[in-house]
């Protein structure tokens, strides 16, 4: 039996088959071959250049090997809070707020540490009920429509 399936937990009531966004992605593929101009955000990935800015700063920091604070370095978690601030009015302390390496992982987590039930928006991103899943978290799924709502 070539089957990973023996190896996978089947207690988390996960389906174990392929990710509907590489179905997605198949589609930007034919739709690219076909010659229409696609901006790819499927996989969470920018298609959009590296900002010089960005780069000049991972290479002045390339050397530093040091383990840095699980929530963030604090220059930037105060940018974060200056930033809410002086775009939305919002005020912050920069104490609580946590960056992570990506939103899907600080997605789970959220959901992982929530004590209530889920509630996921419909459109919505098709990770987040899988995750609800993987937390072991009860979830209801709410329709949502309108020129008001932006996923």
């Amino acid at each position: 039996n070539n089957s990973n399936s023996n190896y996978l937990r089947n207690d988390l009531g996960l389906e174990h088959g392929a990710a509907s966004n590489l179905a997605f992605n198949q589609a930007i593929r034919q739709a690219r071959a076909s010659g229409r101009q696609v901006h790819h955000f499927g996989f969470g990935q920018s298609p959009f250049p590296v900002l010089s800015t960005a780069v000049e700063a991972l290479k002045a920091h390339a050397a530093e090997k040091d383990y840095l604070p699980a929530a963030g370095i604090l220059p930037l978690r105060q940018e974060i809070a200056n930033f809410h601030l002086r775009e939305h009015g919002l005020e912050f302390n920069p104490d609580r707020i946590i960056v992570g390496p990506g939103s899907k992982e600080l997605i789970f987590w959220c959901i992982k540490l929530f004590a209530g039930e889920i509630l996921l928006p419909a459109p919505s991103w098709n990770s987040y009920l899988p995750h609800t899943r993987l937390g072991q978290r009860q979830s209801r799924i709410l329709p949502v429509s309108g020129p008001e709502y932006k996923l």
